[in-house]
């Protein structure tokens, strides 16, 4: 198990994979939600990072949510595995991982002036769902075009819908 702060820098820098005790939604996500799934949009060039927390219930020793990422409907599964010997014994757990891990089919990074949709869910949690909060930050390069990511859906431009499934930052534990 690794203890880190939830420093945005940190996790930049790459191989983001941490699991740790406790419920705290860091203030430098760029989009948090309450409910079982999170989105954005992006076009033109995949991001080079795009870190996801989720914040949940342990339900037993191994018991962890799995990520499962779609881009445009086609689902991709994040193949972490915990070490057996880690046992969380908090009530409720943070992860905090990078779902650029995951490998994608090349026509779903490609460059496409067309918007694609990530959705990042859990595996089982579809329906009814223990998570307590999601959140994504992406990170941008300097040759990226900020208004190639969005977090609202592009195709709607419905300002008044943009603020739902958001909340403030808070702690969870």
């Amino acid at each position: 198990m690794y203890l880190f702060p939830l420093n945005g820098k940190l996790h930049e820098a790459g191989g983001t994979v941490f699991i740790f005790p406790g419920g705290s939604v860091p203030e430098w996500l760029d989009k948090e939600s309450k409910g079982p799934s999170i989105s954005f949009w992006f076009r033109n060039k995949f991001p080079v990072k795009v870190l996801c927390l989720l914040i949940a219930p342990v339900l037993g020793p191994l018991d962890l949510a799995i990520p499962m990422v779609s881009i445009n409907g086609k689902i991709r599964k994040y193949l972490f595995h915990m070490n057996k010997g880690v046992k969380i014994l908090e009530l409720d757990y943070t992860h905090l991982f990078d779902i650029r891990e995951l490998n994608f089919e090349d026509d779903l990074m490609g460059v496409s002036t067309e918007w694609k949709q990530v959705e990042i869910t859990y595996e089982g949690l579809f329906d009814t769902s223990v998570i307590k909060a999601t959140g994504i930050h992406v990170v941008k390069e300097e040759s990226m075009n900020v208004e190639d990511i969005r977090y609202d859906d592009p195709c709607t431009n419905n300002k008044e819908d943009s603020h739902l499934n958001t909340f403030q930052s808070q702690n969870y534990s």
